[in-house]
């Protein structure tokens, strides 16, 4: 009969229609998306840090011994020139430095604010010698001068920028060592004088460093400080008053020092 026949083939058509609906329709295999690896984090310079330093130091100073001439004192006129003359110049101390140090940063995105103090032993020493013949009379005079220091404490703020671990800084403040003038004179009449004045002298310092981060807490840093002093001065008598004749003959000292410091450090941060 033709009915079933149609029927078989509308059936056959219907199974194959939805098999190839499924074909259609089945989803294939999912790929998970590759992810994404997080940022590194950023260095941060906030915190406590101590560390050491080494470096050296060259300075100069200008040391100055000076009289003046009165009816009743120990020199002729023409003497006066003559020691003024011996007694200005220059020296330049210079030697290795070493120390500790300590300080604090806050940051705030990329600028770094921070305080910091070191102790440094400095040892600086130089000395000068000059003389001449007296035009007046047969003799002759030496004389000695000395400028020294041998520590320095210094307390400075620091501004710096920081590109993640590294850090670019300027800094700047207060300075102080104890400044030593020495000045010896003799002459072969007899006349001599000795003054060593020491006094503890403030003054300033400024420079600028660079700041390497590595290990997480470990920094390694160069740096360049000036620092410059103002004078020590002192006055003293010309002696013995038995060569001299009286007490009357006055001697003026004056030494200042002024020092450029390059220098190595490493830090620990808490």
């Amino acid at each position: 009969m033709k009915i079933p026949r149609l029927v078989t083939t509308i059936f056959l058509t219907m199974i194959m229609g939805t098999s190839a609906a499924g074909l259609l329709i089945t989803p294939g295999p999912a790929y998970a998306k590759k992810p994404v690896p997080a940022p590194a984090p950023v260095y941060t310079w906030n915190g406590f840090y101590v560390g050491g330093n080494t470096g050296y130091a060259s300075a100069s100073s200008d040391p100055s011994t000076t009289t003046i001439f009165t009816p009743a004192d120990y020199w002729d006129i023409l003497s006066v020139p003559q020691v003024n003359a011996a007694g200005t110049g220059s020296v330049s101390p210079h030697g290795f430095v070493g120390g500790v140090q300590a300080g604090y940063n806050w940051q705030t995105g990329a600028w770094v604010l921070g305080t910091e103090v070191d102790f440094e032993s400095f040892h600086l020493n130089a000395s000068r010698t000059a003389g001449a013949t007296y035009l007046c009379c047969a003799g002759s005079f030496l004389m000695t001068q000395t400028t020294s220091a041998d520590w320095l404490f210094t307390a400075r703020a620091r501004l710096g920028w920081a590109a993640d671990n590294w850090l670019f800084y300027g800094t700047g403040g207060l300075a102080v060592t104890d400044l030593s003038h020495q000045s010896v004179f003799s002459d072969t009449f007899g006349a001599a004088e000795n003054v060593n004045d020491s006094t503890t002298k403030a003054g300033w310092a400024a420079g600028a460093g660079i700041e390497y981060a590595f290990l997480t807490n470990w920094r390694v840093r160069g740096e360049f400080l000036y620092v410059s002093f103002g004078s020590v001065t002192s006055t003293s008598i010309l002696g013995p008053v038995a060569i001299v004749g009286c007490s009357c003959t006055p001697m003026f000292h004056s030494a200042n020092l002024n020092v450029d410091i390059a220098r190595l450090g490493v830090n620990y941060k808490f």
